[in-house]
């Protein structure tokens, strides 16, 4: 990556459907060189293109953290519990308080408390729960790379190494088959 894939991602999140030539305009590179790195940009992992609902249009009004402690020999098995919950979006092992930290949507506080009770609470291993209600939601962003990310990572080491890691993959597959 370099400085104009990271400016072409900045254009991207502020407009996931801008046109290649608008953005070869504004990042003064050939339309065919913009279709050509978005299109590298994906099959390196890089970037993911997607819908993103807006969650309140579809009912999802509730949104809560819900903090986990775990028993130790069980942490594992808890995560992998948490992740298969549908009503899970983001999931984090985390250190402090609690061993996992968990942001939840569903339609009213009722599907909360189910949740809790008959989603969290019977995974074996789940020792206690904390939920904090979301009251309301002030900024709401995914991942996103800002302005000043551009230059903070040695750009080349680090595709160098991301490459590097994908062959060594492909190789053990290869031999494993």
């Amino acid at each position: 990556m370099d400085e104009i894939d990271y400016r072409l991602v900045l254009d991207l999140q502020r407009n996931g459907r801008e046109s290649s030539v608008k953005l070869a305009q504004r990042l003064g590179i050939s339309d065919a060189a913009v279709r050509r790195r978005v299109a590298r940009l994906l099959a390196d992992g890089a970037i993911q293109v997607g819908a993103i609902p807006s969650p309140e249009h579809f009912g999802l009004t509730v949104g809560a953290w819900v903090g986990v402690q775990a028993d130790v020999d069980k942490l594992a098995e808890v995560g992998e519990g948490l992740k298969a919950l549908p009503e899970v979006q983001l999931l984090g092992l985390t250190s402090g308080r609690y061993d996992y930290l968990l942001w939840a949507l569903v339609h009213s506080t009722a599907e909360l408390r189910e949740f809790i009770a008959d989603g969290v609470g019977k995974i074996p291993g789940v020792r206690r729960t904390e939920t904090m209600i979301s009251l309301e939601t002030l900024k709401r962003s995914f991942g996103q790379i800002q302005e000043k990310d551009i230059g903070a990572v040695p750009l080349k080491r680090a595709r160098r190494r991301l490459r590097r890691g994908r062959r060594g993959r492909a190789r053990k597959m290869a031999a494993a088959t």
